[in-house]
């Protein structure tokens, strides 16, 4: 009988500390200090997990989060710096959490099961993203057939409301994105043909 491999929980199932969520609520305005506020989750509408946290402004790119939750019935208590920094454009600042154990900077900090801490992902060397945790066949079928859905996913995106096909005359990114993939279809055939025959092969 074949052995299925034991792969830890993925990184898709951590829970994750967003540096977007919490600049989309206004909590990192500048100057701005905030108290007691509260980061949920939750799956299918109901709460799995909550934890508090404040921040506190020290400088104009410098923000400090303080964590305060309970783990496993434990007390726990660390500070999370955030820093801003212009973005290559100019036209304003983007927010990174540094990672208090490998001092990384990120938009993400993940607790995996297990783990009292919220860090960058490559503190849990062991942990993989659910993509990577499939088998190599099923990547290649994956890689073979996935583009038969990828220009419907794209146009629907770019038929959402308000979304614009082009921007001062010329094309989105979505929309360069799209002929691109049409563009790449022929090659795509061609593997699928190969693919199959393989397939009638065996």
């Amino acid at each position: 009988m074949p052995r299925f491999p034991n792969f830890d929980p993925s990184i898709d199932e951590c829970l994750t500390l967003k540096i977007s969520a919490i600049n989309s609520w206004g909590h990192l305005k500048p100057g701005l200090d905030i108290y007691s506020a509260s980061y949920n989750w939750s799956r299918n509408g109901k709460r799995i997990a909550s934890i508090g946290y404040s921040i506190r402004t020290i400088s104009e790119d410098l923000k400090r989060m303080t964590l305060d939750y309970k783990s496993h019935g434990t007390p726990v208590s660390y500070t999370v710096d955030i820093v801003g920094i212009i973005t290559n454009l100019g036209n304003g600042k983007r927010w990174y959490f540094l990672c208090p154990h490998t001092g990384e900077r990120c938009m993400n900090l993940i607790c995996p099961s297990g783990s009292n801490y919220f860090y960058h992902r490559t503190a849990f060397p062991h942990l993989m993203y659910e993509s990577q945790k499939k088998s190599k066949e099923y990547r290649r079928m994956e890689a073979a057939f996935g583009w038969m859905f990828e220009e419907d996913r794209l146009q629907q995106q770019l038929h959402k409301k308000f979304r614009k096909s082009h921007y001062r005359g010329e094309p989105t990114s979505l929309v360069r994105k799209v002929e691109r993939l049409r563009r790449s279809f022929p090659k795509k055939e061609r593997l699928l043909r190969e693919f199959e025959r393989k397939i009638i092969v065996k």
